[in-house]
C-alpha cells in the first residue's frame, strides 16, 4: 500500500513533497533490524534537492555504483584533519581561499590553522595541487595567506599524460 501510494504521488507532485510523503511513512511503520533509519532519513531530504524522482533515482544509482567499485579503482577523499598520518602520490588542496583557510570566525587560533594547512600540504608525495578560487560565494576573493607564506609557483601545469606518467610509475 505504502509503495503503491508514493508511486501514485510520484506522477503528480515534485520530489520534496514525495520524500515527505515517504518520511512521514518510514516513521509511522516499525523498522526492521536490516533498515538504516538515518541513512532513509538522509535520503529523503535529498530528494527534494532534484528536479524530479527520476532525477534523484538517477543520482542514487549513480552513487551506488561507484561504491561498488573496487577499492584500487576509487579516489579517496578527506579532510585535511583526517588525511593527518597518510600520504598520496597526488594531492588535491582545494579551496585555499583567505577567510576559509584560515577561516575567518571569532577566536581563529592563526598558529594552530598554519600547522593544519602544513599537514594539508605535507601529504603529497609526488605532486600536489593548490586551487584558490577567484570568487568564492559570489564575492571576489584571494588566495589565503598560507599559499604565499608556503613561497609556492606555478611551476607546471601537467597535460594528462603527464600526471598519468606521474601516476603509473612505482
Amino acid at each position: 500500500r505504502d509503495y503503491a501510494e508514493l508511486r501514485a504521488l510520484a506522477r503528480q507532485s515534485p520530489p520534496g513533497m514525495v520524500g515527505d510523503v515517504a518520511a512521514r511513512l518510514l516513521r509511522s511503520r516499525a523498522h526492521s533490524p536490516s533498515d538504516n533509519p538515518a541513512e532513509l532519513a538522509s535520503a529523503v531530504a535529498g530528494c527534494a534537492l532534484f528536479p524530479s524522482l527520476a532525477a534523484f533515482v538517477q543520482h542514487i544509482t549513480t552513487l551506488e555504483r561507484f561504491r561498488m567499485l573496487a577499492a584500487s579503482a576509487r579516489v579517496p577523499l578527506a579532510t585535511i584533519h583526517r588525511a593527518k598520518g597518510r600520504q598520496s602520490r597526488l594531492v588535491f588542496l582545494l579551496g585555499a581561499a583567505e577567510g576559509h583557510l584560515p577561516p575567518t570566525h571569532p577566536g581563529t587560533d592563526l598558529a594552530e590553522e598554519r600547522r593544519i594547512c602544513f599537514v594539508g600540504v605535507t601529504r603529497a608525495k609526488d605532486v600536489l595541487f593548490v586551487s584558490a578560487p577567484r570568487r568564492l560565494a559570489g564575492k571576489a576573493t584571494s588566495a589565503s595567506r598560507f599559499i604565499g607564506e608556503g613561497q609556492f609557483h606555478r611551476l607546471l601545469f601537467p597535460t594528462p599524460h603527464r600526471l598519468a606518467a606521474l601516476v603509473d610509475r612505482g
